[in-house]
């Protein structure tokens, strides 16, 4: 996929799911390409993952406070299926 499908794809996941976050994921995204920390590839394979967690899954992962580490309270609440999902972005 070309760099703008990425972003295309990723933008139609997070207005679908606009509700799940408790922050602007939209100037956090925009602020990680400027500065380097992603590429269109990375947002497109993280929106993908966020689209097939359960609903419970994405209002704990849209939430700023989460961090996809073990002894954060948002991640070890998630299901094992939905930290399966977690775990493989950007494997």
């Amino acid at each position: 996929q070309s760099e703008a499908a990425d972003l295309n794809t990723a933008l139609e996941i997070i207005e679908a799911n606009a509700d799940k976050f408790d922050f602007d994921v939209n100037a956090a995204i925009t602020e990680a390409l400027a500065a380097g920390d992603l590429t269109a590839a990375d947002v497109a394979a993280v929106t993908t993952a966020f689209s097939n967690l359960s609903d419970a899954g994405q209002s704990l992962v849209g939430q700023e406070a989460f961090d996809a580490v073990a002894g954060n309270p948002l991640y070890d609440s998630l299901s094992d299926a939905d930290k399966a999902i977690v775990d493989g972005v950007g494997q």
